[in-house]
């Protein structure tokens, strides 16, 4: 009986990475966690579940941490997405096999941070995190159409503050429309 070769797997989510000095069952949950991680199906819960494994498995890898902001980004949980983004920036840099530019790992993090920061209401959080994502790719459209966004909000939202404060202070007759019909 011979020992298990090493062996590398491509995977679309975490690169190519090689498995080594592990044994044939971890092997394969590491492959088959890695394998079923794709967001491209929108099959949220299952890649959900696929980066949880990678966490148990591979608990220093920055990719699974992203995943999960994704996946929270995608179905709604935004304050999730917070956690576990700001989690994968406690990480360190991807893995040196992987294949994928260690800047988009810069880019997908800010980008996914600033979606999550903004729908929880942390405008400024969102602004940083646009401008730290052009800082790593420039001219990027969609983060620079969120920037402007995002800056647009944050010079009205006081501005929406003061007129509800001045409203609470009118009485009822003063809140009467007196135009034309």
């Amino acid at each position: 009986i011979q020992a298990p070769k090493p062996v590398t797997t491509p995977t679309r989510a975490y690169g190519e990475r090689e498995l080594v000095e592990q044994d044939v069952i971890t092997q394969t949950r590491v492959e088959l966690a890695m394998r079923a991680c794709d967001r491209e199906l929108k099959n949220y819960r299952q890649a959900a579940r696929c980066d949880m494994e990678a966490i148990v498995q591979e608990p220093g890898w920055i990719d699974p941490y992203i995943g999960m902001a994704e996946n929270c980004c995608y179905t709604g949980e935004f304050e999730k997405g917070v956690t576990w983004g700001e989690a994968a920036m406690t990480k360190g840099p991807p893995h040196a096999a992987c294949i994928i530019n260690p800047l988009d790992y810069n880019f997908r993090l800010f980008h996914i941070l600033s979606l999550c920061y903004a729908e929880t209401g942390k405008i400024q959080e969102a602004v940083e995190a646009c401008e730290q994502a052009l800082r790593v790719r420039p001219n990027s459209p969609d983060i620079e159409t969120n920037l402007g966004l995002f800056k647009a909000r944050l010079e009205i939202l006081p501005r929406i503050k003061t007129f509800l404060e001045d409203a609470k202070g009118l009485d009822d007759d003063a809140m009467v429309f007196h135009g034309r019909a």
